[in-house]
């Protein structure tokens, strides 16, 4: 394998046997084993999952039947069920994490862990983009938006459990979306704000903030229609939608001229 293995403990791992084995060493230890074949009829079957997982394929999934009479498509798995034998394991013990150290990865989370994470990765999303590291803000509101959509998916939708999960989705798409206009990538960014304003047709900053995308990728017609709703939600944004529409009347005076010179050129 490419990496170390990560074994968590207590989480019933297919061969509990490593497990009672590992539970007996310290951390830079190496020790070896002998396992009576009783205890290994899971192994050709986890040996072949990690294999494939090392090795990316995914093409020839059996099941246990199938591995049985069509082999798993390694020689010595298949000789090995066949013919089961006591085996020799040698482990090293290269890290340990005590309880609460340790961070799962969200496959591991209950749906409440998923859940109580959702803020703190709010939070820290914020302070990363408050100190300029905008791709390490982007990175924990995705994780954030994941976390939040797998718990979506396992409410009915309609439901009060479903419109609530939805609505926690705005401020970290629109946090999501801004980090995407930092960085310059507006196409993306308005299917973000597009969607806060599909949850909450109201949300004034997704009108405003897709109009910013709109009037940096050219679409001024579009830029304008954002402003002007933009600013009917809150007419506290009215010197800030006046700013960026005496902006954007500019670029396309600007770009208005640029296309006359070019077409001058071409039937000069």
């Amino acid at each position: 394998m490419k990496k170390p293995m990560e074994l968590l403990f207590g989480k019933k791992f297919k061969l509990e046997i490593w497990e009672a084995m590992l539970k007996t060493m310290g951390i830079g230890e190496v020790a070896e084993f002998q396992v009576p074949m009783k205890y290994l009829i899971n192994y050709p079957m986890l040996s072949k999952a990690l294999r494939d997982a090392e090795s990316g394929n995914t093409m020839n999934r059996h099941t246990c039947c199938g591995m049985l009479a069509n082999g798993c498509g390694y020689h010595d798995l298949d000789h090995l069920i066949q013919r089961p034998e006591d085996m020799t394991f040698i482990f090293e013990i290269l890290h340990a994490e005590k309880l609460g150290e340790y961070v799962k990865e969200t496959w591991q989370m209950s749906v409440e862990e998923k859940l109580a994470s959702i803020p703190d990765l709010k939070e820290t999303g914020n302070e990363k983009f408050k100190s300029g590291d905008i791709q390490g803000a982007r990175a924990d509101y995705f994780q954030a938006i994941s976390r939040l959509e797998q718990l979506i998916l396992l409410e009915k939708p309609g439901t009060p459990e479903h419109i609530t999960l939805t609505e926690l989705k705005v401020p970290l798409l629109l946090n999501y979306g801004f980090c995407l206009m930092k960085e310059g990538e507006y196409y993306e960014a308005i299917q973000h704000f597009t969607t806060v304003i599909t949850i909450d047709p109201n949300n004034c900053k997704g009108f405003f903030r897709r109009g910013k995308c709109h009037h940096e990728l050219g679409n001024f017609d579009e830029a304008q229609q954002d402003y002007f709703t933009a600013g009917g939600l809150d007419p506290s944004l009215k010197k800030s939608i006046q700013e960026e529409i005496r902006s954007l009347t500019l670029a396309k005076k600007t770009k208005y001229s640029e296309d006359i010179s070019i077409y001058n050129k071409l039937f000069a």
